[in-house]
């Protein structure tokens, strides 16, 4: 049964400091900075899909050719044809600072997910390369999606929790879908 993003963590923990700080990752938040609703960040993930399944681009070194119009075009694309999206070309460096959240935190500001969830969560982003925070929609912004978690399993004492790669570039399946 897959969860949505509102489920992504099945337990967090508020921490009492503010976590949108440079304190633990060294990286500082964007100007402007305010965390991502879960709708905006599910936004994120059809986009991301929309990269991946439909155009093909999703990591694609092209996005790196220092024309930074390429990746909004892809961007301004999506959003006259999905006119409800939330992403505007001003919050791609809110997003690439998340992950550099989750990946040196393993967390999303103001949430800390726990259990199982923290352990796929940092295998997730155990030595995977993340975007800097550049505003830029590359190779390595344009194949990152915000884990979602499925469930599989309804009965509470056989629960499994794994990480959903649907809609993952053909580099994340090879790459992270393999079984260990």
């Amino acid at each position: 049964m897959a969860k949505s993003i509102e489920d992504l963590y099945n337990e967090v923990e508020v921490p009492s400091e503010d976590v949108a700080g440079t304190e633990e990752t060294g990286t500082p938040p964007p100007t402007g900075y305010k965390p991502l609703s879960m709708g905006q960040r599910a936004d994120w993930n059809k986009f991301v899909r929309y990269l991946n399944r439909d155009k093909k681009v999703g990591g694609s070194e092209d996005l790196d050719k220092r024309d930074k119009r390429l990746g909004l075009d892809y961007l301004d694309e999506y959003r006259k044809n999905n006119p409800d999206f939330s992403i505007t070309p001003d919050m791609v460096p809110y997003v690439q600072y998340e992950f550099q959240q989750l990946k040196n935190t393993n967390a999303l500001p103001g949430v800390e997910p726990t259990g199982r969830v923290k352990t796929l969560i940092t295998d997730y982003f155990n030595n995977r390369n993340v975007s800097p925070v550049d505003g830029w929609i590359g190779s390595l912004t344009s194949r990152q999606g915000y884990p979602e978690i499925t469930e599989f399993s309804d009965d509470p004492e056989k629960r499994y929790w794994g990480l959903n790669y649907e809609g993952a570039s053909e580099y994340e399946r090879q790459k992270w879908g393999k079984p260990k």
